[in-house]
């Protein structure tokens, strides 16, 4: 059953594959003709190929209709592509009779302009190769061959991905290694191949490591598949990935059912959202398949049967695979009459060259018969089922022994050629015998003379080899970099320039010696690499050029050396190839970069920190210098009273007013400083009360200078006293751009944000006190009400916040209201009982305002540590009042109401 489940995402991924094209870099443009839902244009093969990632049904009425307008004489190339995208969508569903037909007249045409990249792809078209074809890995060799030939690398990397895969399939894993190492190779190397031409090189490596059992690695290329696909919304693509991972999954055994029934059903969802996308049917009979193994007969009929109607091929395999799980769950409920119909139609829908599938058949019948008290039946079932497994014994066989025969006979027919050769040479030696004795004489005067000359040649020879071997070593004496060969017994050959000498500090270097240990033995390396690179020496001389080309990449490039000052090299490696194109020796040129390494270094430094100095400057542009000096100002007093060293409560004081700084540095634009202060939270979070000073203060202080130099020095921005702020709208302004661009970030749009404000006359001090707690309560309500719960629920697009100020019962009571997810109690419970925490029983929801608590699983700039909502407790009290959290009215968002005593508010 697992290998079942793991074969059915196979096909139906490469039913899929074959509707990925070729890439090119051209921007897709909208055509009126096209679906609403589709961005099509005939004149980009990248629109296409976006578009049979989405809905094949609507992108094949788009293609007919523009084929109706679109005249091949005078578009030519036009044609050609909606030509490919019909053929495409048509293979994919299996209506396509004769793909070689269909696709012969664009085939032509395109090779007669030169489009090389579409012609390639109807040739694939042309192949017709599909998940049962025996020869589909020659096919995908032969494609891989006719895309290097047209330097398109994209697609040879590609189509030796699917070669490694169907070898693997086959079982022959050490030969389709080959073909995906190159794939693999050619992806690193090639930097102009398209983000979806990479996912769809991932996507054949995913199900050739699946192939070869290591479906971890498998996994997480689909699961990036998946995220490729979601954001750029190819819910095709989608679909089948999903798909897949479901098929991993529910080979892993019964403890991952869940995890593949939620993969299935996505995929099921979005194929169903497509108007019959291929992966409705295959979805449709994973689930039947996981119902049926958790005991849910009846609902595993229902998927199955479901699963029928969705193939309207009345002989195919996907139809008689549904027909077959429905038989099998109507045989595990005992309904064995309905099984035996089930059966029935399976027999008739499932193709007579596939014989396996009648084995299941036969099987599954006897089961029925049995189980129903019919043991004549059953018994003729069962000598069915004996027969069919027979025959296909048989079969591989006959197939087995007819290959050996054929072998048998290739290798007699060679001997019998063998031998006509060895004849035909020794007559022709007989004849020849005759002439070389008369020659015999004449032969060995020319030769003496012969030798005499060659005796002379050899001799200038001599001279010109030493000649010019002084030269070299001249050369090599002289240059100012380290220069040596490197032979097969891994020695260094020959000559070799003196700077070797002295950049490794030896004096000359012994006969014989191990190559890599000389060079490497000061370096700064591992074991295991300096083992890894004689490997890769050892294996790759006296090899071909491909051994090299595959394993060049992974020796090092750049080393460190040790001495009386640390050194950086690079390392330069160059073949030696024999006129067979065989590898004799290495060539290892050695540089010393120490120098240009710290003049890098530094050149770095200074352009980390001119950029610095820009985003510091373009913050500071047209903001308001009075807002700015009030943030710098209250950082650098946090920094200067150091009241986090006293105690553990005092931390905590000093983490709340830390977190209110960073929310104030945002809001006024501060990018730089808000960052600085999140880092320093992590660092005071972590810190005990007994370390002089934080690495952070320290940043922190500079980066306070920094900003005051800049805005007195630079831009001139002097301190400007506090104009009186009359309205709540004064304070709720300036944290409007930040909170708008975290919810568009976030997929979420503001709508309205309503400030009413009935307080006629502020205290300053309060106001900033009432600002600071806004701030915190918007940051609450927009991460935890809106960011964080949409990950789990469908979220709320449209955001509205309301702020009230008003005077009550002796109190100033201030109420910020949001229509957001709410307070979800069970998981703050949860978290409470994790912390060890119990929350009051008249109001459990008070717990949020502790210190530490937060329901988040991470932390973000904003929220996730438990202090935005301390902070704003601790605020509160600041002047004798309360804070009270609660769900909104209806339980529909969320309520944070503070009050505070009319005295202190006055």
């Amino acid at each position: 059953m697992k290998h079942c489940a793991l074969l059915k995402g196979r096909i139906v991924w490469l039913l899929s594959f074959m509707l990925l094209g070729a890439s090119i870099c051209s921007p897709v443009f909208a055509q009126s003709s096209a679906p609403a839902s589709l961005r099509l244009d005939k004149n980009h093969l990248m629109s296409i190929r976006m578009g049979l990632e989405d809905d094949l049904n609507a992108l094949l009425a788009w293609a007919r209709d523009e084929l109706r307008r679109t005249d091949p004489q005078k578009e030519p190339d036009a044609w050609i592509r909606l030509k490919y995208a019909e053929a495409a969508v048509l293979l994919s569903k299996e209506n396509l009779a004769d793909p070689v037909a269909f696709v012969q007249e664009p085939m032509q045409l395109a090779l007669q302009r030169g489009l090389k990249e579409e012609h390639l792809l109807l040739m694939e078209i042309s192949k017709g190769v599909s998940w049962d074809a025996g020869d589909e890995d020659q096919k995908y060799a032969e494609l891989a061959t006719a895309a290097r030939h047209h330097n398109l690398q994209h697609l040879e990397a590609r189509y030796l991905a699917l070669q490694g895969y169907v070898l693997m399939s086959k079982g022959d894993y050490d030969k389709g290694l080959q073909p995906m190492m190159t794939s693999m190779n050619i992806m690193q190397k090639a930097e102009g191949i398209d983000e979806l031409d990479r996912m769809s090189i991932r996507s054949a490596l995913a199900q050739a490591f699946a192939s070869g059992s290591d479906l971890a690695r498998a996994m997480d290329m689909d699961r990036d598949i998946v995220a490729y696909a979601r954001r750029k919304n190819l819910r095709g693509m989608l679909a089948t990935s999903l798909h897949n991972i479901a098929g991993y999954y529910e080979e892993q055994g019964a403890e991952q059912l869940k995890e593949a029934q939620t993969y299935y059903t996505e995929a099921l969802k979005i194929g169903r959202s497509l108007g019959g996308h291929y992966t409705v049917g295959p979805s449709l009979i994973g689930l039947s398949a996981i119902a049926r193994r958790q005991n849910k007969f009846q609902e595993a009929i229902q998927y199955a049967r479901e699963a029928v109607q969705t193939f309207k091929d009345p002989v195919s395999y996907w139809k008689a695979e549904a027909w077959l799980m429905a038989a099998g769950a109507q045989i595990a409920s005992k309904k064995y009459e309905d099984s035996l119909q089930s059966l029935d139609a399976a027999e008739r829908s499932a193709p007579p060259e596939l014989a396996r599938l009648f084995v299941k058949i036969h099987q599954q019948r006897a089961e029925a018969y049995e189980k129903s008290n019919r043991p004549v039946q059953a018994l003729a079932a069962l000598k069915a089922y004996v027969a069919a497994t027979k025959d296909i014994k048989q079969n591989e066989a006959q197939a087995s022994y007819s290959k050996g025969l054929a072998e048998l006979g290739i290798e007699q027919e060679q001997e019998k050629n063998e031998l006509l050769l060895k004849e035909n040479e020794l007559q022709s030696q007989k004849l020849k015998s005759a002439e070389r004795i008369q020659n015999l004489t004449l032969s060995v005067l020319t030769l003496a003379l012969g030798a005499l000359v060659l005796l002379m040649i050899v001799v200038m020879k001599a001279r010109e080899v030493r000649r010019r071997k002084f030269k070299m070593q001249r050369i090599l004496d002289n240059i100012d970099e380290g220069i040596l060969t490197i032979n097969a017994q891994l020695q260094i050959e020959g000559e070799y320039s003196q700077h070797l000498l002295q950049f490794l500090g030896i004096d000359a270097i012994p006969k014989g010696a191990d190559a890599m240990d000389t060079i490497l033995q000061h370096a700064r390396i591992e074991g295991e690499q300096r083992g890894m690179i004689k490997e890769i020496l050892r294996n790759t001389l006296g090899e071909s050029a491909l051994a090299w080309e595959l394993n060049e990449a992974n020796l090092p490039k750049e080393l460190l050396f040790e001495g009386e000052q640390v050194r950086t090299a690079a390392l330069h490696w160059v073949p030696i190839f024999d006129h067979h194109g065989i590898l004799k020796r290495v060539l290892l040129s050695l540089r010393d970069q120490t120098e240009r390494v710290k003049l890098q270094a530094e050149i770095q430094r200074h352009m980390l920190l001119l950029d610095r100095k820009e985003l510091e400057v373009t913050e500071l542009f047209n903001k308001d210098p009075a807002q700015c000096h009030a943030v710098l100002d209250s950082s650098s007093k946090w920094i200067q009273n150091r009241i986090w060293q006293q105690d553990s409560d005092q931390k905590k004081q000093a983490l709340r007013q830390l977190h209110t700084l960073k929310g104030n540095a945002r809001a006024s634009g501060l990018w730089q400083l808000s960052h600085a202060i999140h880092r320093l939270e992590d660092e005071l979070q972590n810190a005990s009360t007994d370390v002089a000073i934080l690495p952070g203060e320290t940043h922190l202080n500079d980066l306070i200078a920094e900003y005051r130099h800049l805005l007195n020095d630079i831009l001139h921005l002097a301190p400007e006293p506090h104009s009186q702020l009359r309205s709540l709208l004064d304070a709720v302004r300036p944290l409007l751009p930040d909170l708008n661009q975290r919810l568009e970030q976030g997929g979420f749009k503001l709508e309205s944000i309503n400030v009413h404000d009935a307080i006629i006359h502020w205290d300053p001090a309060l106001f900033q006190s009432a600002t600071d707690m806004i701030m915190h309560a918007l940051n609450n309500s927009i991460d935890h009400g809106f960011l964080r719960s949409h990950r789990h629920s469908q979220p709320t697009r449209d955001v509205q916040l309301i702020i009230k100020a008003y005077q009550t019962d002796g109190s100033l009571c201030l109420e910020i209201l949001d229509n957001g997810a709410g307070l979800d109690l069970q998981k703050i419970s949860r978290r409470a009982q994790q912390l060890n925490l119990t929350p009051p029983k008249d109001d459990p929801y008070q717990v949020l305002f502790e210190d530490g608590f937060s329901t988040a699983n991470d932390v973000s700039e904003s929220s996730g540590r438990g202090v935005g909502l301390s902070a704003l407790a601790a605020l509160s009290r600041q002047w004798n009042g309360s804070v009270r959290i609660s769900p909104g009215a209806g339980g529909r968002g969320t309520l944070v109401q503070i009050h505070i005593p009319l005295p202190r508010a006055a």
